[in-house]
C-alpha cells in the first residue's frame, strides 16, 4: 500500500513534512559522486533501512504547457521533471532551486528506492501537492540510491519506444 494514502488522516493535523522528518542528509546519510555514465549519483554512506523517508524533490512548480515552452526554447532538458498530476510538474532543472533529490538516477532492475505523491489539503488549487522519495530495500554503505523513472518519462524521450536501442539499453540498466 501506498505510504502516501496511509497518511492522509495524520496529513489534515498537522504538515505531512512534521510526520516523516526532515530526510537523509548530504555529508551525513549519503553523498552525491560520480555514476559513470549517468553523471552524478546520491550514494548511501551508511546503512539505511527500508521505508525510511529521504527528502522531497523540489524545483520550479510549472504547468506542463509552460513545461514544453521552456523546453522549446531550451531553458530545460526536461531530464529533471515529475509530474504532479496531469496539469502540473515539478522542474528541477535549476540545482540552485531543487533539492539534491535530483541526482537519484534510474534503474529497472536496481530499484531501491520509490516517489510519492502527497496529496493537497482540501481547497489548494491543482498542482500544490508534493512528491518526496522513500527507501523500498535495505541499503548498504557505497551503494548508489536508485528509482524507476517509469514508461512515460522514457516514451517522453524516446517516442519510437522499443523501436529505439536507447530503449533497450534504459530497460536493461
Amino acid at each position: 500500500r501506498s505510504p502516501s494514502r496511509g497518511l492522509g488522516d495524520v496529513y489534515k493535523r498537522q504538515p505531512l513534512w512534521q510526520v516523516l522528518g526532515g530526510g537523509l542528509k548530504v555529508g551525513c546519510d549519503i553523498e552525491i559522486a560520480p555514476a559513470g555514465r549517468k553523471g552524478q549519483g546520491v550514494f548511501a554512506m551508511r546503512d539505511i533501512p527500508p521505508g525510511t523517508f529521504i527528502g522531497w524533490y523540489t524545483g520550479a512548480v510549472v504547468s506542463i504547457e509552460d513545461h514544453l515552452e521552456r523546453r522549446k526554447a531550451g531553458i530545460t532538458t526536461g531530464d529533471y521533471t515529475m509530474a504532479l498530476d496531469a496539469f502540473w510538474m515539478i522542474d528541477a532543472e535549476d540545482p540552485e532551486t531543487s533539492s539534491w533529490l535530483r541526482y537519484i538516477n534510474h534503474s529497472s532492475r536496481r530499484v531501491n528506492t520509490a516517489s510519492y505523491f502527497a496529496s493537497p489539503r482540501p481547497g489548494l488549487a491543482s498542482g500544490q501537492g508534493a512528491t518526496y522519495f522513500q527507501t523500498t530495500k535495505w541499503i548498504r554503505p557505497g551503494e548508489e540510491l536508485v528509482v524507476d523513472y517509469g514508461e512515460d518519462y522514457w516514451l517522453f524521450r524516446y517516442p519510437a519506444g522499443p523501436l529505439d536501442p536507447r530503449w533497450w539499453a534504459v530497460q536493461l540498466s
